[in-house]
């Protein structure tokens, strides 16, 4: 017997029910078999069940995997490595009589992790089957049913499952193009459940079984509702549903109106909620509004003649149920607010009424058109606001008269962590008086300052302010016109900042010379977490200069220096740094010169690089010259989940390297080779990898040298593969 194999081919064989039978016999015997697949070989449903059966003859088996009823695979372990048993029967025509009998191969294994059924025959009443006997293992799995011809009645089903079974924990539906209907059961009983319904086409009678059966659904603690047809009176109804005896609610709905109904409306539906109010959610760019509630043990509270003779006065202007929303806001602690534009009249009601909101710790209005009006009322309650945390008014259109305002509301912030003014348009005189503002918030954490025209002019105050910010953990001041005179006051400033976290400076007009000087700040930073310099044209003599100090930044986790005109010999030094540097997580050199003698270097640092998940080198002018460097040196990193290398000119030399090293990359989910110049010949020997490749979700092959008539066949054979920008 050949023991000793570790791959095994059967293909274009006809193995029948009883060849199948005696190859299963023989599993358990060959210890060295790492994965068994079977080629273009029709099985019949008996012959389905029988390979779906094969991990409770085999203990190495760890995924079945039947397509089309006619290409299988199997993969073992170890018998030393944890079980988790995946079982995917795919486009293999199992219908309701068949349920019966693989709920029993299911039930016999504890270990069921997944359950794949999709493009199937099951319909409503054979998902009803399944539910029934699945749920009874109490054990961990995901169960995908896409593409079964099930209807809004079987979601309804679905959704009937998540609030009877006290171990099914999330429901996910989306009967869209690209179908999706997956439900997760965990071995917990009564777990926090989570239900995702999009584009199901309720009709009113579907709508009112759903809010009957969220009402019954006590450990809800996430609903989202996306483009279902529904109407504003039936989010109201569903919205007024739910309750829970203690505990968090999320409540989203995604529907076009959104967009255009008024604001005072959308408020008025938050208002419908039975918990106390959290958080309230709108964005316009996206139609989705959220809500999110709060549930605790009534406690009677004495209401203040104040807040009373308010709303006495709120109800005469002809907004009612306002005050109803200020009761259910007591807790509120997040407004979140993006692409609303705010007429006079709901920019008075609405910023007066943040008054009576005592808990609101973070106000977020990016995007948003504001009047001058709106803002005197919103800078009026500012003013008053004195135990907020974090304001975001960042790509609002608020006018230069508008900013210098808002900046004159940051007075007296003391409990003020968190500034994101990001694209406002600061001139000298209103980034001074900021500057002057925020050396007066002394827990200040986080300073966003970017696209907003800062010039060197103002960076010597700013500087002098950062030095005191003993607080300060992220400061982002992108896309400015910093320049080397400006980045010079800056590193003045980072040399005393000693619990700095992240830093972007990404496309600031810095030089080599500003580049080399910031950098030799950095040599102290030992807590620095995130760096970014993309886009300033610092050179390889400012790479090497950070080469140098990289090994003593123990905590950096993320570089980008994306097109800082870095050629090979600045990547060379940064590579030896890097065979120092182990906990760095994400590294981006796009656009970058590298070419074969860079990635010759890069090769040989990664190989120490041990938390690497990320890496770009798109744009680098990488050829299949460097193929085998290349995948040497991402093949080295074993926790790397993204590999961006688009817009290279790779070929299919350098497909046939990168297949070969795909089967030991047990974490990578994305392969970026968009916009190269691999042929169909490539793509085949990547495709004859990715059997072994679990955990790939994406392998990106637009724009390279194959057919379209090929591109259908191969997306078709492993779907895997997306041809698309």
């Amino acid at each position: 017997m050949c023991s000793g194999l570790s791959e095994i081919n059967f293909s274009r064989i006809a193995l029948n029910d009883q060849a199948v039978e005696q190859l299963l016999k023989f599993l358990p015997h060959l210890h060295s078999l790492k994965l068994l697949s079977i080629g273009n070989n029709p099985f019949s449903r008996n012959g389905v069940l029988l390979l779906a059966d094969s991990f409770n003859r085999c203990e190495r088996i760890c995924e079945v995997k039947v397509r089309s009823g006619e290409n299988a695979f199997l993969h073992f372990v170890d018998c030393q490595e944890s079980r988790e048993i995946r079982c995917r029967l795919i486009d293999c025509v199992i219908g309701q009589d068949d349920i019966k009998e693989l709920s029993v191969i299911l039930e016999k294994s504890d270990c069921l992790v997944e359950l794949d059924l999709s493009r199937n025959c099951l319909g409503n009443d054979g998902l009803r089957c399944l539910l029934e006997h699945l749920p009874r293992s109490h054990t961990f799995c995901l169960m995908k049913i896409s593409h079964n011809g099930i209807s809004q009645d079987g979601v309804l089903s679905l959704v009937n499952a998540l609030v009877t079974y006290p171990n099914a924990a999330e429901v996910c539906v989306s009967m869209c193009s690209e179908e999706t209907l997956m439900i997760t059961f965990v071995r917990e009983n009564n777990p926090q459940k989570i239900l995702r319904l999009k584009e199901c086409s309720f009709q009113t009678e579907e709508l009112v079984q759903l809010a009957a059966l969220l009402g019954r659904c006590l450990a809800l603690t996430d609903f989202m509702s996306v483009n279902n047809g529904m109407t504003l009176s039936d989010a109201g109804a569903l919205i007024r549903t739910p309750r829970k005896p203690t505990g968090m609610l999320r409540m989203g709905i995604e529907e076009p109106w959104v967009k255009n109904e008024s604001l005072v409306g959308l408020l008025k539906l938050a208002a419908e909620v039975q918990g106390n109010i959290t958080e309230i959610t709108i964005r316009r760019d996206t139609s989705l509004f959220v809500v999110e509630q709060e549930f605790s043990h009534p406690v009677e509270k004495v209401e203040s003649v104040a807040s009373r003779l308010h709303q006495c006065e709120l109800e005469a202007k002809g907004v009612p149920f306002l005050p109803k929303l200020v009761r259910k806001c007591h807790h509120l602690h997040t407004l979140n607010w993006s692409e609303v534009h705010l007429t006079d009249t709901e920019a008075a009601t609405v910023f007066n009424a943040l008054l009576h909101f005592p808990a609101l710790k973070r106000l977020e209005l990016t995007c948003c058109r504001i009047s001058p009006f709106g803002i005197d009322c919103l800078t009026g309650t500012l003013s008053q606001c004195h135990t907020i945390e974090d304001i975001n008014i960042s790509k609002s259109n608020v006018g230069t008269e508008g900013v210098c305002a808002l900046v004159d509301a940051l007075e007296g912030k003391l409990h003020l962590k968190s500034i994101n003014l990001g694209f406002l348009n600061f001139e000298n005189g209103s980034a001074l008086k900021l500057i002057s503002r925020l050396s007066a918030l002394p827990l200040l954490r986080r300073l966003v300052l970017n696209n907003n025209g800062i010039s060197s002019e103002v960076c010597p105050h700013l500087a002098e302010t950062l030095k005191n910010a003993i607080h300060m953990e992220e400061i982002n001041l992108s896309y400015n016109e910093i320049e080397d005179a400006g980045i010079k006051e800056i590193a003045t400033a980072v040399l005393e900042m000693k619990i700095l976290k992240q830093i972007d400076l990404s496309h600031n007009g810095i030089s080599p010379v500003g580049g080399q000087c910031f950098v030799e700040a950095l040599a102290r930073s030992y807590q620095l977490e995130e760096l970014r310099l993309s886009e300033n044209n610092i050179g390889p003599e400012t790479v090497a200069k950070l080469a140098a100090i990289l090994p003593s930044m123990h905590s950096l986790k993320l570089l980008h220096l994306s097109s800082c005109n870095i050629d090979s010999d600045g990547v060379s030094h940064l590579a030896k740094a890097l065979s120092e540097c182990p906990q760095i997580q994400n590294l981006s050199l796009s656009e970058n010169c590298i070419e074969y003698k860079g990635i010759k270097a890069l090769a040989e640092g990664l190989g120490q690089s041990s938390q690497l998940s990320k890496i770009e080198l798109k744009m680098c002018g990488i050829t299949d010259s460097a193929s085998k460097p290349l995948a040497s040196g991402v093949g080295c990193c074993a926790l790397l989940e993204e590999i961006v290398l688009s817009w290279n000119a790779l070929g299919d030399e350098s497909a046939l390297e990168l297949a070969k090293i795909l089967p030991g990359m047990r974490r990578l989910r994305i392969l970026d080779l968009d916009h190269n110049e691999i042929t169909g010949c490539g793509v085949r020997r990547l495709v004859e990898e990715l059997p072994w490749c679990r955990r790939i979700q994406s392998v990106r092959l637009w724009h390279n040298k194959i057919s379209k008539e090929m591109e259908g066949n191969l997306s078709k054979e492993e779907p895997r593969l997306h041809f698309s920008a």
